[in-house]
């Protein structure tokens, strides 16, 4: 008698498993790299230990990070995760991220600009939202280039939902990838943080998205719009 198969769902939960695993895998890899490369320039020369030390410390933090965002991303694509509902003073969330992301824009001539409503209260789970800003200004970031902006817009839509931006003028996204843009896997190994970020809102109830080019021909923005009374998905 032929052994029993699978079932086509248990087949596809192993399947989301290993991609979340290769996602993870590739993020961690990278920040290895700034461990070795740190590693070597104390070998080489003890003095270069100020350089080193900050690259070191950053790298295990964003490693640490990379595990507790596998693990969150598991447990929200299985529904397992509470959403903890406030309702939070955006400026709390926004303008200490913005201090902490200041240091690296700075060294390359990078400002961030916050326009819309400074004042407005999101009723969201202040944890899980903060890490979704902290993971798309991170990515626009990266894309902006030296001496340019990353722009932090909110406001408040009709119906109440509450609306946050973040945009910035690199190279613009391919149209073919923006409509998944926050799946996983990505082709190229893009961040599981993106992958996070679309479960994180979806669980509010909330919707997320890419738009590009931005401005000018140029840059993309991501938004994300959480409803006025946040029910768990």
């Amino acid at each position: 008698m032929a052994a029993p198969t699978r079932s086509t769902s248990a087949a596809g939960a192993d399947a989301r498993r290993e991609e979340l695993v290769d996602l993870a895998a590739h993020d961690i890899r990278t920040s290895l790299r700034v461990v070795e490369a740190a590693v070597e320039m104390l070998e080489t020369d003890l003095a270069d230990a100020t350089l080193a030390l900050p690259m070191l410390r950053r790298a295990s933090g964003r490693i640490g990070t990379l595990v507790q965002t596998l693990l969150d991303v598991s447990r929200l694509r299985r529904g397992v995760m509470p959403l903890e509902l406030a309702d939070v003073p955006w400026a709390t969330v926004c303008e200490p991220l913005l201090a902490e992301m200041g240091f690296p824009a700075q060294a390359r001539g990078v400002r961030f600009v916050r326009t819309g409503d400074a004042q407005a209260i999101a009723r969201c789970d202040a944890r899980l939202v903060e890490r979704v800003l902290l993971t798309l200004v991170d990515h626009a970031l990266a894309a902006a280039p030296d001496g340019t902006t990353v722009d932090v817009h909110t406001e408040r839509r009709a119906g109440g939902a509450f609306l946050v931006r973040v945009g910035h003028r690199g190279p613009a996204i391919p149209a073919g990838r923006l409509s998944t843009l926050f799946d996983a896997p990505q082709p190229d190994g893009a961040s599981l943080g993106l992958a996070f970020c679309r479960l994180a809102v979806e669980r509010h109830g909330g919707t997320i998205r890419a738009v590009s080019p931005w401005v000018d021909g140029r840059g993309a923005a991501f938004e994300f719009e959480l409803p006025a009374d946040p029910r768990p998905a």
